[in-house]
């Protein structure tokens, strides 16, 4: 009888099981849980990573082409600049534009359609970044940091291309203008010729509402540039930049300590800049699932309103000191 009584009380009993299975399932689902969060925390972690590399290359990109905006036009007198023309300017029309430059830094405030005037070679509106109420437009013109020939000797360190444009410097100094590296004399190239040529570089900088394919739906930094005879196509340099906002530290009185900053400077108040500051609305290229973005942001002066929508966003700033503007 104890020998059945025995052999009854083995093993567990329904109550019994229910309340394992349950206290199992509650392990599982936390264990899933904590694997979810953990995925999600990573995925947050990797799109503010990138965030913060695109910002850093942009803004290096940025300073160093604002720094360098007019270069070498502080070297010598822009006026003695023979102005040239190439086959697709990109001004108005009866204006050579691109290869003139005496307007080494301009700035258009939140562009927000299609581009006209002296950016008409840049034309097509898909390529503006709407969403954000406009981003800036910024043109650079400058040459490289060192001659590709001194004297008629090539330096070592640089490449000449037929493609390109180079100032084409003579006289000590006293007497320049573009020439496009096919255009450019033999003898020229000969040591002791006493011509100097320097490449120079015409640079589009603004933010489309698309990386590679449109309607990808990623902002991006693009770069229209000096090529053969033009403007070439626009290309993606940096993605994830959904507005770029530019504020001109004005020095009005030449002594040179910012006076105020501007975001819609006129061309004189361009030539009266020492600093630019640069902000950068970075977002990410992917939503967060479960995210709402109800943050609104600051890029100095001005505010961006909440998108309330699933992207990650940051903005990165940063200040950079003008050196070679012809109106210093």
């Amino acid at each position: 009888m104890n020998r059945m009584s025995s052999q009854y009380q083995l093993g567990l009993s329904l109550i019994e099981l229910m309340v394992s299975l349950l206290i199992g399932s509650v392990l599982t689902l936390g264990v899933a849980n904590m694997y979810v969060q953990s995925k999600v925390n990573y995925f947050q972690d990797e799109q503010t990573y990138r965030m913060q590399e695109g910002a850093r290359y942009a803004a290096r990109l940025l300073s160093r082409e604002i720094s360098m905006s007019g270069y070498p036009l502080g070297v010598f007198d822009s006026s003695i600049i023979a102005v040239n023309s190439v086959a697709n300017d990109c001004g108005a029309a009866g204006i050579d534009w691109i290869l003139n430059p005496s307007n080494a830094l301009e700035h258009t405030d939140n562009i927000t359609a299609a581009i006209s005037g002296d950016y008409s070679c840049i034309s097509d509106s898909s390529i503006i970044e709407t969403g954000s109420g406009g981003s800036d437009l910024l043109v650079v013109k400058r040459s490289a940091d060192g001659p590709a020939y001194d004297d008629g000797e090539l330096n070592p360190l640089a490449t000449f291309l037929n493609t390109a444009h180079y100032f084409r410097v003579t006289n000590g100094g006293n007497s320049a203008s573009i020439v496009k590296g096919s255009a450019v004399l033999p003898v020229d190239k000969i040591a002791g010729s006493g011509v100097d040529l320097w490449q120079y570089y015409a640079r589009i900088f603004m933010i489309r509402n698309y990386a590679v394919d449109v309607g990808d739906g990623i902002p991006t930094l693009i770069v229209g540039s000096l090529e053969d005879d033009g403007i070439g196509p626009p290309e993606a340099y940096v993605e994830g930049i959904e507005k770029l906002n530019l504020e001109f530290g004005i020095d009005s009185d030449d002594d040179d300590i910012v006076d105020y900053f501007i975001g819609t400077p006129t061309a004189a108040e361009i030539s009266d800049s020492i600093t630019v500051r640069i902000h950068l609305l970075m977002r990410s290229i992917d939503a967060v699932t479960g995210y709402v973005n109800d943050k609104s942001y600051a890029m100095g002066s001005e505010n961006v309103a909440a998108k309330n929508d699933g992207f990650l966003r940051r903005v990165y700033s940063t200040t950079v000191k003008i050196r070679n503007l012809t109106g210093r």
